[in-house]
């Protein structure tokens, strides 16, 4: 049967994902899966009307009943020309503006193995991976 399609612009509660971006609403967490390893990413704060973030990151190995962090750290871009770059551990992504309460992660290349969380969470001690609404897209879903 597979997920549902996601909306054409992030929620609250839902990311919103396409052939070349994730699109991320600011505050929730937001949790990214590489392999065995999920990496949680939580804007908490915007200024300039969105055109700058301040961002966290943890991440931790992957397992279903709880976020154990094994790393962590935090970050800020703006745009310039467009794009500003998120790092998350090993990952870079490009990122842009949506709106003052959300932003475009675009999905960067070589990581086909790199997934992204269908559901946001309130805090990375409330992720729930066996919550139904659980699914994982990937952009090759998109192609």
């Amino acid at each position: 049967m597979g997920p549902p399609p996601p909306p054409d612009h992030p929620t609250s509660e839902r990311v919103s994902v396409s052939l070349r971006s994730i699109g991320i609403p600011y505050g929730p967490v937001v949790l990214l899966r590489n392999r065995e390893q999920l990496i949680a990413v939580r804007v908490v704060g915007s200024a300039a009307a969105g055109y700058s973030i301040e961002y966290r990151w943890e991440s931790a190995p992957f397992s279903t009943t709880g976020f154990a962090t094994d790393e962590s750290g935090t970050g800020t871009t703006q745009e310039d020309r467009g794009f500003g770059v998120v790092e998350v551990g090993t990952l870079r992504f490009q990122w842009s503006r949506a709106s003052k309460d959300s932003g475009w992660l675009y999905w960067p290349q070589g990581w086909d193995d790199l997934s992204v969380c269908s559901v946001t969470f309130p805090s990375v001690e409330e992720i729930d991976l066996e919550n139904p609404k659980v699914y994982w897209y990937t952009q090759e879903m998109f192609k």
